[in-house]
């Protein structure tokens, strides 16, 4: 039940960040790079605005989180305030937007103080009044243009998905020093409390760009054999062309010329085919 879970992650909280050499500690849901996704509609107050995408629902990005989320994952508060201790469930409903979304929907403005809730015009939800604008993050691919996105305080809103929970550590200590210490965290917290999917950031930005890397590998490989067998090709015809003129080789050097001469002038017609067949493959490489 939320009262339990608030209970239960606020002290897991205070646990973490006393660990020697943790300088920030928040829990989200879903954090950056970890291929979860959760979205909500909402309704702006006094607008009903057009969806990024053309529709007629508006739709941004659901993220619960705690104060110091942020500073664990590096991200600023360009405006406003995070998340504080006073922000509970009996407290005024609060939530923090990303830039895009204060762009999206109050362009020219100042987004602080605005207020917004889950769900239709008519939904029983609280209005949430916007107390922050935090920084774009790039939450599923490190190419994505970032999305509207909300974060809304654990201590206020219930959760779908409260059996589990992603805890962002910040520390200047190794990770794998570190892993020890935080399970013994989660476990002084609640020893039934299961720790997994233990990853850095490292971790997690090789994984978002695995298939990039895998593509460009590939394509180099590929571009290694085409220069290969060019290579191979233009060796052959400069043979070719200099067994053909075996004669013409033969009578210059009966005229005086020295072996030297002779290879540079093979040379300078081998690099020029070569400079042409590169100024031509640019051009329709660009293309």
């Amino acid at each position: 039940e939320h009262p339990a879970a608030v209970a239960l992650f606020t002290n897991l909280l205070g646990r973490l960040r006393a660990i020697p050499g943790v300088e920030a500690a928040g829990l989200g849901k879903p954090l950056p790079l970890s291929g979860a996704q959760e979205a909500s509609v909402f309704v702006p107050e006094g607008a009903q605005p057009v969806a990024p995408d053309g529709g007629g629902t508006p739709i941004a990005e659901y993220t619960i989180a705690s104060d110091g989320l942020m500073a664990a994952l590096g991200t600023r508060i360009v405006a406003g305030r995070d998340f504080s201790a006073t922000d509970q469930e009996n407290s005024l409903p609060v939530v923090i937007v990303n830039q895009a979304m204060a762009r999206w929907l109050w362009p020219g403005q100042s987004a602080l103080g605005k207020r917004i809730k889950l769900g239709g015009l008519r939904s029983p939800a609280d209005w949430m009044t916007v107390v922050g604008v935090s920084q774009d993050v790039k939450r599923y691919s490190l190419t994505q243009t970032p999305r509207p996105e909300m974060l809304v305080p654990y201590t206020q809103r219930p959760y779908p998905t409260f059996a589990t929970m992603q805890f962002a550590v910040r520390s200047t200590r190794n990770a794998a020093d570190l892993l020890p210490a935080i399970r013994q965290a989660v476990a002084e917290a609640d020893p039934t409390l299961p720790v997994s999917h233990v990853h850095t950031l490292a971790d997690l930005e090789q994984d978002a760009t695995a298939n990039p890397r895998f593509a460009a590998r590939l394509m180099s490989g590929f571009g290694l054999a085409a220069l290969l067998l060019a290579l191979i090709g233009l060796y052959g015809v400069i043979a070719y062309g200099v067994q053909q003129r075996y004669r013409e080789f033969g009578l210059r050097r009966a005229l005086g010329a020295d072996p030297a001469s002779i290879v540079a002038l093979v040379l300078r017609e081998g690099l020029a085919l070569a400079a042409l067949g590169l100024a031509l493959g640019l051009v329709a490489a660009f293309a």
